[in-house]
C-alpha cells in the first residue's frame, strides 16, 4: 500500500478568524461535497459573552470557553466563507451529556439527509470529563435537530470489558452489503485505542464492539491511536487514515500527533502488515495550545482527479492535502 501527498494548501476563511478576537481556535473540519459547493462543519472554540483573556492570553482559572460546531462553505475546497451560523452548540439542560462541549464532527450524507456524528463532553464528579457520542440530523447542515446520545463510555466499557471514560472521534461508513461500520476512539487509563462496531442502520444500535487497533511500542503511534477518515477501496475493503500519537524522540518527551494509514478488511479486521510504519502526514515543528506537535486528520473528500484530506495543525489552523491513492 502506497499513499503519496501531491501537495498541501492552507485552508482560508473569510472573514479571517483574526478579525474575530472571541475565537480561540478552529479545528476538526468535517467537509462534504454538495453539488458544486464544499460544505463543512468545524469545531470553533470561542469565548462566551462574559469572558475575556488575560494579558497572558489565558482564561481566568475555572473558566471554560465554548466549543461549538460552525458552518462554512466554499467553491474550491480550499477557500471557505464563514456564515456566522452555529449548527450545534452545548446543551443548557441540567445533566446533558454535552453540557461542556460538542466536538469532532463527522458528516454522513444519505440522499438529501445529513447525519452529524460528534463527541459530547460533560463534567465528571471529582474532576475530569466523560465523553459520549451523539448524532444530530437534518436536511440542511445549517439547521440540525433531533440531537441524541447513541453511545456512552460506561456502556461501551462494559461491552469491551475495560474501563472507558471517553467514546469519541466517530467515523461511520456504509459497506457494500448495506450494513454500517462505526469506528471510534475509546480512552481509559491514560491510553486511547480504536474500537469498531456494526449496525444495520446508520444511527445504530451499534453492536459487536471490539478493539480494532492498538498502539505500537516503537511506532509513531506508541501512546494513542484515534480514527480518522475512512474510504472504501475498489475491492470493498476500508482504508483508514488514523491519528497516532507518540513521543518525538528518545530524549524529547514532547508528544507528537501524526496521520497514519491502515487497511481494514470488509469483514472488519485489520489486514496483515498494512499499517504503514511512517506517517502519511507529519506535523510541523510548531507547538499547539496543548503543548504538543499536532497533525490530526478530520475528513476526506473523494473526487475523480484528487482526494482531499482535511487536517488541523498546531491546534489552530486547517490544511488540506491532495493524496494519491491510485490503485487502492
Amino acid at each position: 500500500m502506497e499513499i503519496g501527498v501531491k501537495g498541501v494548501e492552507r485552508v482560508t476563511f473569510s472573514p479571517d478568524f483574526k478579525t474575530s478576537p472571541e475565537v480561540i481556535a478552529a479545528l476538526s473540519m468535517a467537509t462534504v461535497k454538495v453539488g458544486d459547493y464544499y460544505q463543512a462543519l468545524l469545531r470553533q472554540v470561542q469565548l462566551k459573552p462574559d469572558q475575556q483573556l488575560n494579558r497572558g492570553g489565558e482564561l481566568a482559572e475555572g473558566k471554560v470557553p465554548e466549543s461549538v460546531l460552525a458552518f462554512v462553505m466554499g467553491k474550491d475546497g480550499v477557500n471557505f466563507d464563514r456564515s456566522g451560523v452555529v449548527a450545534l452548540r452545548p446543551s443548557e439542560e441540567p445533566g446533558a451529556k454535552d453540557s461542556l462541549a460538542v466536538e469532532d464532527p463527522t458528516i454522513v450524507k444519505t440522499g438529501d439527509h445529513f447525519y452529524v456524528f460528534h463527541s459530547a463532553v460533560e463534567p465528571r464528579d471529582g474532576g475530569g470529563v466523560w465523553v459520549s457520542m451523539q448524532v444530530a440530523e437534518g436536511d440542511d447542515l445549517q439547521h440540525l435537530g433531533n440531537k441524541r446520545v447513541i453511545l456512552e463510555p460506561r456502556e461501551v466499557g462494559k461491552k469491551l470489558g475495560r474501563d472507558v471514560d471517553m467514546v469519541k472521534e466517530p467515523e461511520v461508513i456504509q459497506m457494500p452489503d448495506g450494513s454500517w461500520r462505526l469506528f471510534c476512539e475509546v480512552a481509559g487509563g491514560g491510553k486511547s485505542r480504536i474500537a469498531t462496531a456494526s449496525a444495520s442502520g446508520v444511527v445504530g444500535p451499534y453492536n459487536d464492539f471490539r478493539i480494532l487497533l492498538d498502539t505500537r511500542e516503537e511506532g509513531f503511534d506508541s501512546r494513542h491511536v484515534s480514527p480518522g477518515p475512512v474510504m472504501l477501496t475498489r475491492g470493498g475493503d476500508i482504508l483508514m487514515l488514523f491519528n497516532g500519537c507518540g513521543n518525538k524522540g528518545t530524549f524529547d518527551a514532547t508528544e507528537k500527533w501524526s496521520v497514519g494509514a491502515v487497511m481494514i478488511s470488509a469483514r472488519g479486521g485489520v489486514m496483515e502488515n498494512t499499517r504503514l510504519e511512517k506517517p502519511v502526514v507529519a506535523p510541523p515543528e510548531e507547538l499547539g495550545y496543548s503543548g504538543k506537535l499536532v497533525a490530526f486528520a478530520s475528513s476526506l473528500v473523494l473526487e475523480s482527479h484528487e482526494q482531499k484530506l482535511y487536517y488541523h495543525v498546531a491546534d489552530q489552523r486547517v490544511q488540506v492535502a491532495r493524496l494519491d491513492v491510485a490503485g487502492i
